[in-house]
This record gives C-alpha cells, structure tokens and sequence, in this order.
C-alpha cells in the first residue's frame, strides 16, 4: 500500500492529466458510448466492442513504464499548437456528423482524433508516439456499414458454399450445390430426407472475421520481435480463420447428415464466432511463438552496472533508467488545463443529441395493449387525409425483440394523391429495429434507386434518409422516407426512453413521379408527425450557427491539420538539409566515424555506438570520451538524445538527426 501511495504522489501530475483526458472523453462523448455500449449489447454481432475499451486499457498499462518517463517531458508549443488543431478538427467531425443520417458512427469516429489532440496538447509528442497505437486502436469501436459487411460477406459464403461442397463430394456424400434467392444451399439427400444447408451472410464468417481483426490486430501488436514477423502474423490470421469457418460448415453438415439436422443446428449457434476467434488467436499466438520466434513477454532489462558512479535520471553510457522521474504540477500545466475543462464544459452544455428525444402528446403505455384509440393517439390527424391504425405486427416483435411493430395508412381525400403506409417501430436498441440497409444489402429481388437524406426540421436538427425501390417483376415503385428518434414512454409504471423508426412509404408508377411524391405527401405528413410528437429540447442559437457553417468549419481544421503536419515535416527537412552542411565541414576523422557508428546503430546507447565504433575504426575509446564527444555533437544538433521505447521500456539513447551512409566518408 505505501508502494502504491509513493507511486501515486511521485507521477501526480501525469495521473491529473490523464484523468482529466478521461474526463473530457467522458463528458463530450457520453451520450454516444452508452448508446454504443447498449447497441453491442442487443447485438452479437458486433459484441466485440465491448472488450475494445478493454483491450485498450491493457496496452496502455503494458506501457505504464515508457508512459511514467516520456508523459514528465515538456512539450513544446508546436506540439499543443498540433494537439489544438487536433481536438478542434474532431469536435468539427463530431458537429458535422450531427447532421447526417448516421450520427453516432460520425461521433465515435472522432474519438481518437479527440485523444490525439489531447494528449498532444497536454503531454507531448513522445507521448502520443508511445499511445498511437491504443488509441489508434479505439477506431475499430466504428462499425462497418452494413452494406460493406453483406458485400463481403456475400463474396465469402459463396467461396465457402464451393469449398464445403468440393470437400462433400470428395467424401462421396450425395450432395448438389444450388441457390435458394441468390443464397448458396448445400443439398445433401438421404435414404429418409432431404438436408438443406443454406450457407447465407451469418454463415460467410464475417462476423468472426470482424471479431478476428480486432483480437489478431492485438495479438499482433503485443508480440515481441521484428515489426516484419508481427505484420505476417497479423496477414496470416485471416485465411486461418475463414478456414476455420469452413472447417465448422463442414463439420455441421456431416453432423447433419449422420445425427439429424436439429443437432447441428444446435452445434452452428454453440461454436460461433466466439469460439472461432478464440480458436484463431491461440494458434496465431502459438504459430508466432514456433515459427516466426516471436515473444509474448519482454525481455528483463539488466540493472545498470555503472549506477553507483552515475547520479542521472538515465545512464548515459547504458541508458537504462536509474531513477524514478518526478515532476510538480507547473503554471504552463495551469495554463493548459483550465481553458481544456472551460471549452469541454461548454460543449458539454450545448451538447448535440445523437438521436433527437421527443415526448409522445398522449400517455402511452407500452406494457398494454396498444388498440383501438390509443392506437389512433399515436399519429396525429392530418387535413386532407384519414388515418387508420391498420394492425400490430406480434409476429415481428417476438422475432426481433421490439416492443411495439405499428402499421397505419393515411388515406387521401383528394382522388390525384395515393395512400401513404405508415410504420411505427419502437424497441429499447437501435438494432432491433428494421435495417433497411441491411434488408436491401442482403436481398437480389430488390433495385434500389437514389438515396438521399432529408432534413425534416431545423432546430433540433432532425434527418431523415429517401430512397426508392423497385422489386423484381414489379412495375410498382415504392418511395420510402424514414427516421429514427428516441422517445419517452411509460412502462410499468416507469418513463423510459426508447428508441423509434418511423417509417413512410408510397407507390409511385415511374420515377419522374418521385419528387411529386415525396414533396407534396411524404415530407409534409413526416414533418407534422415530428412536430406533433414534440422534440423535448431544442439546440441554442450558437450551435446552430456553428452547425450552419459546419463544412466551411471542417474543411479549415482539415486544412489546419494538415498545415501544421507539412510544416513540421518541412521544417525537420529543412534542418537535416542544414545539419548535413554542418556535417560535411567537420575535419576530424574520430568526429565522423563517430558520427557514423551512432547512426548504423540499431539501439544507439553510448555501449552500442562504442562497440560499432570500433568495428568501424578499428579502435577503442573510452565511454567517458566517447560521451563527450557525443555531446558535443549535441550542442551542433547532430546529436539528439531520446528516450526510446525498448520493449515497453524507457531507454536513453543518442540519436543522429541525420542518416549517415555506410560508404560516406
């Protein structure tokens, strides 16, 4: 305990500032990750966002030890210039994706820009090179869109479809290979039966593949060796787990053909993908191990034996670390940290909805029956049409888990105008509710024309997305426009906030019709139902003069960005440029070979640079001369010292800040 209590007081400061980066994250993004974290929940799927933060989390502890060095080191103002531009380009991404369709994968993209700029800005460079990748890392928290998944998966059930039924035959097993709607179905006849295996997107492996990436993407990063090696066993481990996927499709089917189709169904649902990505990342790990002669663990770093002569932070003959870094919370950290919690408190306060929250204008309660008027009072009455509450769809909702599935019509009294379908669903995740993205990803009888989203009121900005579809066969066309809200419902007793699409829908007999359509029937009656359903909060006048300038905004801090990027790489090459003239009028040929050795070093302390030296001279030199010389090649600014990251662990060492040739002279 009293460890843990020096521990806690000698890196303070580095603890206040990564609490307060916590902070920050929690306070500008807490709407989005519950509602993350509530998605992943309700769907398999993508569960594996979950362990994301967690996975994170460890490699961030694995660092605590170059962490606890490099976070001690000032930053410069070029860095907290970067780290402003940084955070301000994100909270641009954050505000744009506002108004799009898809608000909450715009929001959790900008998460790790976020961390960059703050790290960058409280820290220092050296700290965001050690956190680049954990944060880098929290990108995989975005979901692919579904559209990609089915395209993909599509492409993979097919292969896999192939590859199963080539291997059937091979066992002899009377089996044909066909499709049922577009999706591959292994038929396997039996003396009794006929076995249909259709091997559709769920069974393509692209779930576990997702999964996979993230786990072998870890499994990849924590191994210890070569950068090379790591990279092989990240590539290897995605024909490793689609093979696993087909060795699971096959062991299914023979389960089926020889137990009874019931038991490897069971069997489909038991070894998931889970159990495969599991299965994968043990054997890349092992794989690693034996075959490419990678590590899991890092080697023990030696204790310095020159410490008791040396009275540094660092050793500067081994570099090994010989003292804990302590540091006290500065005027500049001041500086810094008040305007931080300033600007993420105020954005805090004009936060933006992901979904916009309405109140329904009567009581309903969902635990009921939802007949009759109560029916009725969801929808409001619109001049110049009749509504009618057409059915509640229980098959539906048992299916999907949705608490209410509601279809209504409203029935023109204008004979020029057609009906318009109304769908009303309501479920306690987002998931639950239908995808029209994922039903069109996923299905061949249906041509989807333009999609386009629609803003249906301005304050609090509400989107909407338009499309039309033509199922095959059909002279009919459909127009849709739908949105989704969350709204507050009594159950049991309780008000709760759920989650609601709404859905219009309309016939049209030709595409020239569409915008008629949508103009003069579907986006008014969306509009009055918006209005009628009360959103409970408005944005101020702020925000939405923000929001109106929202492009202009992004592309000046994508500009700014990329500016200060440029800036620095032109300056460092600048300065190489002026250091090799320096370079070059240097006389003593000690000075350069010196020069030399540091640069062809590998991990340049001052026993290594000594030891290539005199490989290169064919001489010893002290290292106390050696260090002095090095010095003095660092006040030239050919020398720079760096804290390197060897093996998660901090190492002074001396870096040339140009690259010398083996052949100069």
């Amino acid at each position: 305990f009293k460890t843990f209590i020096q521990y806690v007081y000698d890196k303070h400061v580095i603890l206040i500032k990564a609490a307060i980066i916590v902070f920050a994250v929690a306070l500008v993004y807490n709407q989005d990750i519950r509602l993350l974290i509530n998605e992943a929940t309700a769907d398999a799927q993508t569960s594996y966002i979950l362990l994301i933060p967690i996975l994170t989390a460890y490699l961030i502890y694995r660092k605590r030890k170059i962490l606890s060095t490099v976070a001690s080191l000032r930053s410069s103002l070029q860095d907290e210039v970067t780290g402003v531009a940084f955070g301000a380009f994100a909270l641009t991404i954050y505000l744009a994706g506002s108004y799009t369709f898809h608000p909450l994968e715009y929001h959790i993209l900008s998460i790790p820009i976020f961390l960059y700029g703050c790290i960058l800005f409280l820290f220092n460079l050296e700290t965001l090179k050690a956190l680049v990748f954990p944060t880098t890392f929290l990108f995989l928290l975005t979901p692919l869109p579904f559209e990609t998944l089915y395209t993909i998966g599509g492409i993979m059930a097919n292969y896999s479809a192939e590859i199963t039924f080539a291997i059937i035959k091979a066992f002899g097993l009377p089996a044909t290979l066909t499709t049922n709607e577009n999706i591959p179905e292994i038929v396997v006849q039996k003396a009794d039966a006929t076995l249909h295996f259709s091997i559709d997107v769920a069974c393509s492996g692209i779930y576990s593949l997702l999964t996979f990436v993230a786990f072998s993407s870890f499994a990849a990063y924590i191994l210890r060796g070569p950068i090379k090696k790591r990279i092989i066993a990240f590539f290897a481990g995605f024909p490793l787990i689609y093979a696993l996927n087909i060795i699971r499709i096959l062991i299914i089917i023979l389960l089926g053909f020889s137990l009874g189709i019931e038991l490897s169904t069971e069997l489909f649902h038991t070894f998931g993908g889970w159990v495969l990505v599991f299965l994968g990342t043990l054997i890349i790990l092992w794989g690693s191990e034996k075959l490419l002669k990678l590590r899991i663990y890092a080697h023990d770093l030696q204790p310095c034996p020159h410490s008791k002569t040396q009275k540094q932070v660092f050793c500067e003959a081994c570099g090994r670390l010989l003292k804990t870094i302590t540091a006290k919370i500065s005027k500049r950290d001041i500086s810094k940290i008040t305007p931080l919690l300033l600007i993420i408190s105020l954005i805090a306060f004009f936060q933006f909805p992901v979904f916009t929250l309405s109140k329904f204008p009567a009581e309903i309660i969902l635990s009921s029956p939802i007949e009759g008027n109560k029916a009725t009072q969801i929808l409001p009455q619109i001049n110049n049409y009749t509504l009618m509450f057409l059915f509640r769809d229980e098959a539906i909702e048992a299916s999907t888990g949705q608490d209410a599935n509601l279809r209504y019509a409203y029935f023109p009294n204008e004979m020029s105008k057609r009906p318009v379908e109304v769908y009303v669903e309501i479920a306690d995740a987002k998931k639950k509710l239908h995808s029209w993205d994922k039903c069109f990803a996923a299905s061949w009888r249906v041509t989807l024309y333009d999609s386009k989203e629609v803003q249906l009121i301005e304050n609090p900005p509400l989107i909407a997305q338009s499309f039309a579809f033509q199922e095959k066969g059909s002279l009919a066309i459909n127009v849709v426009v739908y949105w989704y809200e969350k709204s507050l419902f009594i159950v049991n007793s309780t008000v709760e906030e759920k989650f609601v699409k709404i859905t219009l829908m309309s016939v049209i007999d030709d595409l020239s019709d569409r915008p008629a359509m949508e103009e003069e029937q579907l986006l008014p009656i969306a509009g009055e139902i918006v209005r009628y359903w009360q959103p409970v909060k408005q944005w101020s006048q702020i925000v939405l003069t923000f929001a109106k300038y929202r492009n202009e905004l992004f592309t000046v801090m994508l500009i700014s960005v990329v500016a200060l990027i440029s800036s620095r790489i032109a300056r460092s090459y600048l300065n190489k440029k002026s250091l090799y003239h320096v370079y070059s009028k240097i006389t003593s040929e000690t000075d350069k070979q010196i020069l030399k050795a540091a640069s062809q070093t590998k991990i340049p302390t001052a026993e290594q640079i000594a030891s290539t030296y005199q490989e290169i001279s064919g001489k010893n030199m002290q290292l106390g001369e050696l260090i002095e010389k090095l010095e003095q090649a660092e006040k030239a600014g050919l020398i720079k010292r760096e804290v390197l990251n060897f093996e998660d662990n901090p190492l002074l060492v001396w870096r040339t800040a140009i690259s010398i040739r083996k052949n100069a002279i």
